[in-house]
């Protein structure tokens, strides 16, 4: 309907409108008219209890009763947007806890052993992942730290990564064992994020794994996680001598 109908219908007189008749015979001959237009019932009178009185004594829907059946169902709808909002606020201020102690915990090595120690066991308890691993290219890996990363061949990382993506998270069914080699058959999702720890460094990446298939998923919210990479980045830089 226009705006000049809508206008038009709302100055309309009584003596304008159909007849009581004319409405009763069109909803006679159109009996889901409710069915298409529900809004509508919100602006009905319901008739009060009993019935005895109906002009005609012919069987009538109780609208009063079609009314508050609309509105439970409403309530219903509310009650489980606002559950699913609440589970959600919970579950996104836990990961917050846990990248935060993660990162606490990244900030305190001492040593570069102790910090890929840390990336590849201390991360999956306090992430709540089952595995923790760092994939590089294949290239110049420094020696001390070949026992807590899994080189890949070259071009792996970035046909999972292209330069433009910073993270994939998604259900992975069968998980890739260049990633998390023989865990790799517990693996029902993952998030992968980006490693840039210099310009001339080999692409590299860090795998979280976790049997919970819902963990991680297409579409969720990276912020935290892409805040996690950084300080990765930023502690491997400290202990390789890289330019920070």
């Amino acid at each position: 309907m226009t705006e000049a109908q809508e206008q038009k219908r709302g100055e309309a007189t009584p003596e304008a409108l159909p007849s009581e008749a004319l409405v009763a015979e069109f909803l006679r001959l159109n009996p889901d008219f409710f069915v298409d237009h529900p809004e509508l019932l919100t602006n009905l009178t319901p008739p009060n209890r009993p019935f005895a009185n109906t002009r005609r004594g012919a069987e009538i829907v109780d609208f009063q009763q079609v009314m508050l059946t609309r509105m439970r169902d409403n309530l219903g709808q509310v009650q489980e947007r606002q559950d699913a909002l609440l589970h959600a606020s919970r579950a996104h201020r836990q990961s917050q806890t846990r990248v935060h102690d993660a990162v606490l915990k990244l900030l305190a090595c001492r040593t570069f052993e102790h910090l890929i120690e840390t990336l590849t066991t201390d991360l999956t308890v306090v992430l709540d992942v089952d595995v923790a691993t760092l994939c590089i290219e294949s290239g110049e890996v420094p020696r001390i730290a070949k026992n807590g990363i899994h080189v890949v061949p070259s071009g792996f990382v970035t046909s999972l990564l292209p330069k433009e993506r910073e993270s994939l998270f998604r259900e992975t069914p069968q998980a890739d064992r260049q990633i998390y080699g023989n865990a790799a058959g517990l693996i029902r999702a993952e998030a992968l994020l980006r490693l840039q720890v210099r310009q001339s460094a080999p692409p590299a990446m860090l795998a979280l794994g976790t049997r919970q298939a819902t963990m991680f998923r297409k579409g969720q919210s990276t912020e935290l996680y892409g805040f996690l990479a950084r300080i990765v980045e930023h502690c491997i830089r400290i202990w390789v001598g890289a330019p920070t």
